[in-house]
């Protein structure tokens, strides 16, 4: 398929696999299908006489020009590769928190902590693959970027409110009273560093430009999601108060400071 049967399939809003094994080898034509092909449709309604309206020159050739930017090689990845390298980090982080395993790991429940970590797992993934997923792929309703970062952002904190897990290893009735500051404010740190390099990989592969994605908040908060289980897997303290101190907030605060850093940025 060339250039001018897939600008002509966008305009119509056809879809197929042609169209998007074209897409995927084809900026420009990409930047046409994105948000259903609303660029395509105002090119098309050129004034009389071939006149485009004013600006639209000028925005494509900006958008063009940081298609270039070295950055923007990963953007050009094919959407497999994309997610293979997001997985990728993914399980990177995971693995930092299994090579130091909570030592409570044998007294924990064993299906209270699958269900725990998998429900984190399965939010984050969700979040990672809205992010990732192709332009020229019919819209999702707005509704669900936003409950599935809702979704990221109170996770936390119910798992963390639940009744300690179990209280049979001395090692895990520490961080309370005069050392709940001290550990709560270590496993924050532990969770959002652990989380961050993934946060900006995730960044850096996503295409969207959705008002909700420009905000950062899908990477920072599936990277956030990524460092909490980390964090899950290495720390044995199961006092609610340390978990509501020190790991709940890591997700809130990630997505916040995201914003924070996107609105300033722009500014």
């Amino acid at each position: 398929m060339d250039c001018t049967e897939a600008q002509r399939q966008i305009l119509n809003g056809t879809e197929g696999e042609a169209l998007q094994v074209h897409l995927e080898a084809c900026p420009a034509c990409r930047e046409l299908a994105r948000d259903r092909g609303a660029l395509a449709r105002l090119m098309e309604s050129a004034r009389p006489g071939g006149e485009l309206p004013p600006g639209l020159l000028e925005a494509l050739q900006r958008d063009l020009a940081r298609e270039r930017r070295p950055l923007a090689r990963l953007r050009s990845l094919s959407t497999p590769a994309r997610i293979a390298l997001a997985l990728v980090g993914g399980l990177a982080v995971l693995a930092l928190g299994l090579l130091k395993l909570r030592p409570d790991i044998h007294d924990y429940p064993a299906l209270r902590l699958v269900l725990e970590l998998g429900s984190l797992g399965l939010v984050g993934l969700g979040v990672g693959w809205l992010w990732l997923r192709p332009l020229h792929r019919p819209a999702l309703p707005g509704w669900l970027a936003a409950a599935l970062v809702l979704l990221a952002l109170a996770l936390p904190w119910v798992i963390s409110a639940l009744p300690a897990a179990h209280t049979a290893n001395p090692v895990s009735l520490a961080g309370t009273g005069d050392d709940l500051v001290r550990r709560a404010v270590a496993c924050f740190v532990y969770g959002s560093l652990v989380g961050l390099p993934l946060a900006l990989l995730l960044a850096l592969l996503g295409r969207s430009t959705r008002r909700l994605v420009r905000l950062a908040l899908l990477p920072a908060a599936a990277g956030a999601l990524a460092g909490l289980i980390s964090l899950n897997l290495h720390c044995p303290l199961t006092a609610p108060v340390h978990l509501l101190a020190g790991h709940a907030p890591v997700v809130l605060v990630a997505v916040l400071l995201a914003a924070a850093i996107y609105r300033t940025v722009r500014r």
